[in-house]
């Protein structure tokens, strides 16, 4: 078991087109359990949907309970960020944990 009790995903980015991100749109799991998640843009913590235009730094924190080495994470990204409106159609984003010694 390892003991996590946070993973922090960290991303910059410059977007080519106009995006709005809705941090109560990320949906995070693990055997089908929904994640406590806290997104931040800039620093910032999100509490609502942000229009980005400019190049930009995301951070998603995700809270978890101890899991196991090759366990899976899941991410539904799909509601979360989107471009002209234009939902995106993403499959879920799956982040496997991997035990470093």
């Amino acid at each position: 078991m390892l003991g996590f009790s946070q993973i922090t995903i960290f991303q910059k980015f410059k977007p080519s087109c106009p995006i709005s991100i809705n941090p109560n749109e990320l949906t995070v799991s693990y055997k089908n359990q929904i994640l406590s998640t806290t997104v931040s843009l800039n620093g910032d913590i999100m509490k609502n949907t942000m229009d980005v235009l400019e190049e930009s730094a995301i951070s998603i924190v995700i809270n978890l309970p101890k899991i196991n080495n090759g366990d899976t994470i899941k991410l539904n990204v799909d509601k979360f960020i989107n471009c002209r409106e234009n939902t995106l159609k993403i499959s879920d984003i799956n982040l496997i944990v991997v035990s470093r010694k």
